[in-house]
């Protein structure tokens, strides 16, 4: 699966610039989708006291999205229906083919150019979704979908490929290290005894020579 696409979450706060005046237009708040054409139909934006005055720009509005900024062409404000504000996607839960709720929707990966949605991010369910980590789920294996709940093929869920790790791998990684880490010290201190040890006997030989 394809990870070089941009990373939904990794967007937000990223500060958004009007491209024409150079002004500072606020921060990423969320990204909206086109659930239907599985592509990203515009941003929001968040600016003064908590956050709360909020812009809205279509797709065809975003002229780049660089690691540091997003900039925009501002000449109008643009009008959301209140039902389109609900098309984030994040957070919603996922269900298979055969009735079965199976994870959760953490993230998308999209592409830069397009804005076409690369792959949607799950966990699976309760704890095991901290412990197994994040996986994709192609769009074409969503059977269906809205803004809280989505139904995937049950094969395309089980066979996922992984996108991260979770606490358990990385947890089995960490004591991994330590565990070689304290065998190298180990190593490293049997031999500085052995040295130390010759060192003095070459000593002694030399002050009995003499």
């Amino acid at each position: 699966m394809d990870k070089s696409g941009l990373n939904r979450n990794k967007l937000i706060d990223r500060l958004i610039i009007n491209y024409t005046t150079t002004e500072n237009v606020g921060k990423l708040a969320n990204i909206l989708l086109d659930l239907e054409k599985h592509q990203v139909k515009g941003i929001i934006s968040k600016s003064g006291l908590l956050g709360r005055e909020k812009c809205y720009f279509l797709w065809e509005q975003i002229e780049s999205i660089g690691k540091d900024s997003i900039l925009v062409s501002y000449d109008s404000e643009v009008e959301m229906k209140s039902s389109e504000l609900k098309n984030t996607l994040v957070g919603a839960q996922l269900w298979n083919d055969s009735g079965n709720k199976v994870g959760v929707i953490t993230d998308y990966l999209f592409d830069q150019e397009s804005g076409k949605i690369i792959s949607y991010l799950f966990t699976s369910n309760g704890w095991r979704g901290i412990t197994d980590g994040v996986y994709f789920l192609a769009p074409e294996n969503v059977i269906t979908l809205a803004d809280k709940r989505l139904i995937a093929k049950n094969e395309s869920v089980e066979n996922a490929e992984k996108y991260s790790d979770g606490i358990a791998s990385t947890m089995g990684k960490v004591t991994d290290f330590i565990k070689e880490d304290y065998e190298q010290t180990m190593e490293d201190l049997h031999l500085g005894k052995k040295e130390s040890k010759a060192q003095s006997e070459e000593k002694e030989v030399e002050e009995q020579g003499t």
